[in-house]
C-alpha cells in the first residue's frame, strides 16, 4: 500500500519536476536551436531571393 502511495506521489510530480527544472533549459534549447535555424534559414534564404 506504501508502494502504491508513493509511486503515485512521484506520478503526480513527475509533470512539475519535467516542467519547473528540466524541461525549461531542455525546451528553451532544443526549438529555439531548432527553430531559430529554420525560419531564419528561410527568412535569410527567401528576402535576397525576393530582392
Amino acid at each position: 500500500m506504501k508502494l502504491k502511495f508513493s509511486i503515485a506521489f512521484l506520478l503526480a510530480l513527475a509533470p512539475v519536476f519535467a516542467s519547473a527544472a528540466p524541461k525549461q533549459p531542455t525546451a528553451h534549447l532544443r526549438p529555439q536551436g531548432y527553430h531559430d535555424r529554420s525560419p531564419k534559414a528561410h527568412i535569410q534564404h527567401s528576402y535576397p531571393h525576393h530582392a
